[in-house]
């Protein structure tokens, strides 16, 4: 866990204030979570239909994009124009030391987020959950992301639950 910035690795002194620009927004959650099993997949489509339930926003599970266009057109411009953005994101490869490496698609997803909070100034709210025992990489090494650890898919709807009367006043 992240706990500070390495005045090593980052200069802070070099960071630059990005001025907020006005986002088209949608009234869609953007849901980046796992498909490699029956499992994830029931828990992203969970996810989405408790948004829309809990809400009145729609929750954005992009199941079945398969082609280049369905990942421009679709899933980038979803992460866009989302009101609000959450990520699940489950063990994958184990790795030494008892750590796993985490769904690399799900990893650029956070990063294409982070980009347009960073670089645009366009930060909807977000909810980052990471398994236990994934490694920090990529991207998300040096963001300060402040993700909540898992080990049950219950433990993230548990806190969801919790996240649902912010979300509706996004949506008011």
């Amino acid at each position: 866990m992240l706990r500070r910035v390495d005045p090593v690795k980052v200069a802070q002194d070099k960071w630059l204030d990005v001025e907020p620009i006005a986002m088209n927004r949608s009234r869609r959650v953007f849901i980046s979570c796992g498909q490699q099993t029956p499992a994830e997949i029931a828990l992203g489509k969970r996810m989405a239909q408790l948004v829309a339930e809990n809400t009145g926003l729609e929750g954005y599970f992009a199941e079945y994009q398969q082609s280049l266009e369905g990942v421009t057109g679709n899933i980038f411009n979803a992460i866009r124009s989302s009101a609000a953005f959450i990520a699940v994101m489950h063990r994958r490869d184990a790795l030494p030391k008892g750590e796993f490496r985490g769904s690399v698609w799900i990893e650029q997803e956070i990063a294409i987020s982070a980009f347009l909070a960073q670089s645009l100034g366009a930060a909807p709210p977000a909810r980052v959950y990471i398994q236990h025992g994934i490694r920090r990489e990529g991207v998300r090494g040096f963001i300060l992301l402040n993700p909540r650890e898992f080990e049950t898919d219950e433990e993230i709807l548990r806190d969801l639950e919790a996240w649902w009367p912010f979300l509706k006043k996004v949506a008011q």
